[in-house]
């Protein structure tokens, strides 16, 4: 069977969050992720004729008790992100997990 190239690509755009952050970080200088996937994803997929069908965004996040700051940041940016995202997944961390 021959296989035949789709002329519209379908994609799912899929993002880690710590690794999104310290790339945008080494390459522009942030030290705050302020990122937006979704317009990202949107972006390369419309830079490539390719139809954006799901977007996904991983991250770690702390514990309170490890870090009340960015625990609350993650949380609060990722309850965001679900009004927006198709998809989204988090892990909560602890440094004392057993």
């Amino acid at each position: 069977m021959l296989f035949v190239e789709p002329s519209l690509k379908r994609t799912i755009a899929f993002f880690d969050g710590q690794n999104l952050f310290y790339a945008a970080k080494n390459a522009f200088g942030y030290s705050w992720p302020n990122f937006d996937p979704l317009k990202l994803a949107e972006a390369v997929c419309c830079n490539q004729g390719w139809r954006l069908t799901e977007t996904r965004f991983y991250t770690g996040v702390p514990s309170p008790e490890d870090d009340a700051f960015w625990s609350h940041f993650w949380m609060a940016k990722l309850a965001n992100m679900g009004h927006v995202f198709n998809f989204q997944m988090s892990k909560i961390s602890s440094t004392n997990a057993q």
